[in-house]
């Protein structure tokens, strides 16, 4: 009878057993403490002009924000998603009007405790400059711009 019970317990483990399978390298849905997560201001943006030739515009806090959620997606004028690389870049994927993907890898640094995002893009001849919604990115002393 004891071997009887025991057999009928045996599958009733198994089935009770979670299939905890990872899917970390395939998500971003782990990563709720990544810098890129939150609401981003745009402040500043850069562009190079031919040779050393920069021009600068600045933005009311709320004329660009960039939303980026822990499920790797985001929007800014468009949407799309992103990935953490690693290495502290992100390869940003925008999905156009049409459902196409739009793929810049664009690299991204982090300056001020992760309150300053910095989106350098067109091999250095681009700069796109966001706070962290709350942030007041004057008091950051660690970014040092192309145009003054």
């Amino acid at each position: 009878m004891k071997k009887l019970i025991l057999l009928l317990f045996i599958p009733l483990v198994f089935a009770c057993s979670s299939d905890s399978s990872d899917d970390s390298n395939n998500s971003n849905d782990n990563n709720v403490n990544d810098p890129i997560i939150g609401v981003w201001n745009t402040y500043r943006e850069e562009q190079q002009y031919g040779d050393d030739n920069w021009s600068v515009f600045y933005y009311d806090e709320n004329e660009f924000v960039f939303r980026v959620f822990a499920d790797g997606t985001f929007i800014f004028e468009t949407y799309g998603t992103w990935v953490n690389n690693g290495d502290g870049t992100y390869t940003i994927t925008v999905i156009d009007s049409e459902g196409s993907d739009i793929n810049p890898s664009e690299i991204y640094h982090f300056y001020c405790g992760n309150n300053i995002m910095v989106n350098i893009g067109n091999n250095y001849s681009s700069f796109w400059y966001y706070q962290k919604q709350g942030y007041n990115h004057q008091e950051c002393s660690e970014i040092q711009y192309n145009v003054n």
